[in-house]
């Protein structure tokens, strides 16, 4: 109880601070604030199944997509708001994750099998889109123009939309913090730590896999709604490449896989850093950027390698571990 309150109590300040940015960011730096935020959420979903479960799920881009092109699809054939077409497409994400799960459990696969047979039906579902005529092939639906106002998911500013993935964003560390201390959290941390010894008390780990599963699917979805009105498109390149959610389980790796603020700390920290490397550096260098982004992820994994936030109590900070230089000692040396 008292962790749950201290985590509220940094919820809100928060939320206080990031309340504030429209009114002080310029344009493109809100832009990117809404990017970083929509990372955050996108990180979160996935850690409930990925940090909380112990299940390297790549089955994201599915439910990402069915949320962006339902919204679409609805909006442009039918002139239904993407807040009432938000459930629908939940509904069916709920129904192929069932599906996925009952597929992969039916074999038992471990963590890497696992990882490459839903990165195989993500590639699948990729395949499929593209060759239907009616969700736009590879060119895919665009949101109708005439769509305006906050019933359309179309605030009219970037502040609006601001807002909306800040509130999004809030509602799912609420979640997260309900899902970590309630019944389904602790065995969902237990099939994840032991799942033989977690059968072995009763804890059944097919259904809590199934549960988990459909909270994150659920969630997700909302994001591909909110992706699609943003950038006014749902296409196969953009939604079913695994090439994003490979960055949200990095982000969620660097910020602390199985915590509650590991995934929204890597995403508010990376996302802009990525930004200000290309708009700095990769403007005069291509590629520059990319190689200093990625050696800066790889000293955050030597320093600290189950996050900058650890969900184990005896990982040291990272200043100690610099100063010490442990991250660079050979494993069998370390106590």
């Amino acid at each position: 109880m008292r962790r749950a309150s201290s985590d509220l109590l940094i919820l809100a300040a928060g939320t206080i601070v990031l309340a504030c940015l429209p009114a002080i960011a310029s344009p493109y730096w809100l832009h990117v604030a809404i990017q970083a935020l929509l990372f955050a959420y996108l990180c979160s979903a996935w850690n409930l199944v990925g940090g909380f479960n112990g299940a390297l799920s790549f089955a994201h881009p599915i439910y990402l997509s069915i949320g962006g092109y339902m919204a679409a699809y609805l909006g442009a054939e039918y002139h239904i708001s993407p807040w009432i077409g938000l459930l629908p497409a939940i509904v069916l994400s709920m129904v192929v994750c069932v599906c996925i799960e009952l597929i992969v459990t039916r074999f038992k696969l471990p963590v890497l099998s696992y990882a490459l047979a839903t990165m195989a039906l993500s590639n699948i579902a990729r395949f499929v889109v593209r060759s239907i005529p009616a969700l736009g092939g590879v060119a895919g639906l665009a949101v109708p123009l005439n769509a305006k106002g906050w019933t359309q998911f179309q605030p009219g500013s970037k502040s609006g939309f601001f807002y909306i993935i800040l509130i999004a964003t809030v509602a799912i560390v609420l979640i997260v913090i309900w899902f970590r201390d309630s019944k389904l959290g602790l065995q969902a941390r237990a099939v994840r730590d032991n799942e033989r010894a977690a059968e072995a008390i009763g804890v059944k780990a097919v259904m809590v896999r199934m549960k988990t599963g459909l909270l994150s699917a659920a969630l997700t979805t909302f994001a591909g709604v909110f992706y699609c009105e943003f950038i006014y498109i749902a296409d196969p390149i953009t939604f079913l490449s695994p090439m994003l959610f490979i960055e949200v389980i990095l982000f969620t790796a660097v910020g602390g896989m199985g915590t509650l603020w590991g995934p929204v700390v890597g995403a508010l920290l990376l996302t802009p850093t990525g930004e200000i490397l290309r708009g700095s550096i990769g403007a005069t260098n291509p590629g520059v950027d990319g190689l200093i982004y990625g050696i800066i992820f790889v000293v955050i994994i030597l320093l600290m390698p189950h996050g900058i936030i650890s969900r184990h109590r005896g990982e040291r900070s990272l200043l100690r571990r610099f100063f010490s230089m442990e991250a660079l000692r050979p494993s069998s040396s370390r106590r």
